[in-house]
Order: structure tokens, then sequence, then C-alpha cells
């Protein structure tokens, strides 16, 4: 069997996820990534990161950073084209401290979003410097219109892309380190065996690599936490011409506006009841818009 290397290096680090409502883990800047993905072929390696919700949260975006395909699995850092749908599993923490099932055993997650094809993909080329392919999925849009609440508690998340061909080829996917140290380590599980380590069970990532591995990179979005908080401020926000207007009822301390990729393209301070910030610099796509208002930090998405 030929040997395939669990963990890969990132080029270069992608970005710094500034932002998050319920959990952000930004990415670590040493851009170590571990595989994560289900291939064509009915193979999967699959990771999952442990996570605690101190209160019920109805689920609203998953972003979860990474990066594609490396030359050594024939890749060109790219898998736009090999990715088929996207899969995000949500687990109760067993006994042992580990998911309670994995993702080949289907009806045994508290979530199940199995080949959804309802996601946006970012991938930043390599002939720009960076490489990376970061995958957001709305909970609701993805789960056939219907919300999602995530009772308080312990869980595991596993994330990761179908793409065609085997797991490790050139449209693996490789989840970024992410900086944060939960209560348990990050897992692997490799049903097949195919990286012959005998991971056919949850197993620590750090064992299977020997080295340290902290977590996963990813954020999770509160439905209900976002332009909905502003509106009982009487807050209000539009867009007209590349500039984005803000006004609110409540003093504003600072802006910020993020890219999917997680980078801060614009910030400036306020100390007022209204701004304008513009816009003219940054291509048109999705942005993730972060204000201050009265000591607390409220977000909502633009489309430019």
């Amino acid at each position: 069997m030929k040997k395939i290397t669990l963990l890969v290096a990132a080029f270069l680090f992608i970005g710094t996820a500034a932002f998050s409502q319920v959990i952000d883990r930004t990415p670590d800047e040493g851009g170590q990534g571990l595989i994560s993905t289900k291939g064509s072929d009915g193979t999967g390696v699959y990771s999952a990161d442990y996570f605690e919700l101190d209160e019920d949260v109805v689920l609203g975006d998953l972003v979860f950073f990474g990066f594609g395909g490396s030359p050594q699995s024939g890749g060109d850092g790219t898998i736009g084209d090999y990715v088929t749908g996207f899969n995000v599993y949500i687990f109760a923490n067993s006994d042992a401290e580990m998911p309670d099932g994995n993702p080949e055993n289907a009806g045994n997650a508290v979530l199940e979003l199995s080949d959804a094809t309802d996601y946006e993909l970012e991938e930043d080329f390599p002939d720009t410097g960076e490489l990376g392919s970061n995958f957001t999925i709305n909970v609701t849009d993805a789960n056939g219109g219907d919300q999602v609440t995530l009772p308080a508690g312990e869980y595991w998340i596993s994330a990761f892309p179908t793409v065609e061909g085997g797991p490790a080829d050139a449209g693996r996917w490789n989840w970024l380190q992410g900086e944060a140290t939960p209560a348990n380590p990050s897992l692997l599980i490799d049903p097949a065996d195919l990286f012959g380590a005998g991971a056919t069970d949850w197993l620590p990532v750090s064992d299977l690599i020997g080295e340290p591995f902290s977590s996963f990179a990813w954020q999770m979005y509160d439905a209900n936490m976002g332009v909905e908080d502003f509106d009982a401020q009487s807050f209000n926000h539009y867009t007209q011409n590349d500039q984005l207007f803000l006004d609110s009822e409540a003093q504003m301390s600072q802006v910020s506006v993020f890219n999917m990729l997680g980078q801060e393209v614009v910030a400036q301070n306020i100390d007022a009841t209204s701004a304008t910030v513009d816009l003219n610099g940054l291509s048109s796509g999705v942005y993730l818009v972060k204000v201050g208002v009265q000591g607390q930090t409220k977000s909502f998405k633009i489309v430019k």
C-alpha cells in the first residue's frame, strides 16, 4: 500500500479569522493541516474537534478553514473542480470523551448534513502567494430551510468535502490547525486504514502525527445573533455606490469588514451614532461586517 502523509503544511498562512459569534477557532499561523476528506470511491478519512455550548444555539453559518490538495497528492492547491458536496456531522460527546459515532455510521449524529451542495467555497490560488480552500455552509439552507437548535452540552464536529477520486488524491482537503486548546484533543478516524496507522477508531491527532496538535480552525454563528439584535437598538445599515451606511440609536465605537477567508479588509474607528464606510477598494463578493455598539460586538453580512 502506498504510504500517505497525514499531516500537510500549507504554503503560507491564509489569514486570521478575527470574528465570531459563538465559536472562533482562529487558524494557527504555523499553517499545518490534517486530512478530512471523503472520496467518491467510498473511502474517507475524517477529523473531529471538541466544543462546548453553555446555552442553546440556533445554528447559522459554519465556516471551516483549510487548504486543498498538495503537490504530494497530485494537486495544485485548489479543489473546486473536485468537490461534489460538503458534509457536517455533530456528535454528542460519549463517556469515552470521543464522538458518539462516526460519519460512516448514518443516524448516530445530533446533526447530519450529508453531501450538501448549498455551500460557499473560497479559494486563494497559489500564484497569489497564499493557499486556502475555506468552506462556509448555512445550516438552515443545507437542512432544507428548517432551523437547527443545538442544546447546551458537549459535542464533536466533523467537517469534510466529498470529492471525485480518493480522499488522499488531488482533491484532498486539509483542515487547518487552530490556535485554541479545547478540553479534549482533536481526533481522527480512518475506517479503511488507508494510512496504515491503525486509526480505525477515533484516535488523538497528536498521537498519530507525533507532535502537538491543538484544535481545528472553524467558526460557528448563531442565527439569532445577527441583524435581529441590531433592530432592538434601532440600528440600520445599507449599501449604495460602494459605500456602507451605518446609523444607530446607540453609540458605535468601531467597524471592521472581513472577507469570507476571515481576513480583515477594512477597519475604521467611529465614536458616533452614524458612519459611512468606503467599500470602493473591495472586489465583488460576500463580506461580514462587525460593529462595536456600547461594548458589544454585532455582525451581519453584506454583498458588494
